[in-house]
């Protein structure tokens, strides 16, 4: 059972938000950079990045708690909540009214939130994002479901060979391995590993 940071939670939201234009970030693409996000981080660190926890929708996983963090931020005049309309329908939208507080978020872990956004924001629509994160435990499981965190290698692929599980195994281990070295983990380590997992589901 993950130990959920409401207050880590509230920052990832507030840094994802201010590193994005309030025409690339609806809500089904923040669900997904928050997803794959503490999954990522749950590989290469045995935890989620912040312990949220994420439920089978129609459109992939989703975290739970979203909704309340949105509002509390909102209230707290950290981000502004608005709607636009996209192709006829209403699309939510986020602005920060606030400098994210990168203080309390690790030089890592922004590294990685921006790799997340990079590919979730700016290399996918909200439609295809969501087809790649139906992995085969999405697929089996009820909808609203929780989907835990030691279902991340689920995101290889539908038939997981050996080869492919010892290789996310190693390359989580390096990044654990350089993180807890003198040199910083590097942006390109986590991308890295996150193209990695995209060539690995074949």
């Amino acid at each position: 059972m993950e130990q959920f940071n409401r207050q880590k939670f509230k920052d990832v939201i507030h840094y994802v938000v201010a590193k994005t234009r309030p025409d690339e970030l609806g809500r089904v693409k923040l669900h997904k950079v928050l997803y794959f996000t503490d999954m990522i981080w749950f590989i290469a660190e045995g935890r989620g990045l912040t312990g949220v926890e994420y439920r089978k929708q129609p459109m992939g996983p989703v975290a739970t708690d979203l909704g309340l963090a949105l509002g509390e931020l909102e209230d707290e005049g950290r981000i502004r909540i608005g709607k636009t309309r996209y192709f006829g329908y209403d699309k939510a939208s986020y602005e920060a009214l606030l400098l994210a507080p990168e203080d309390r978020l690790g030089e890592i872990e922004r590294q990685l939130i921006d790799d997340v956004i990079e590919f979730v924001c700016r290399n996918n629509t909200a439609r295809s994002i969501s087809d790649f994160s139906h992995t085969r435990v999405w697929e089996a499981a009820e909808n609203g479901a929780v989907m835990p965190y030691f279902t991340a290698l689920n995101m290889l692929p539908v038939e997981i060979e050996d080869a492919a599980i010892n290789w996310a195994r190693e390359e989580a281990a390096k990044l654990v391995t350089a993180r807890s070295g003198d040199a910083a983990v590097q942006r390109r380590d986590y991308r890295a590993f996150r193209e990695g997992l995209r060539s690995h589901r074949g």
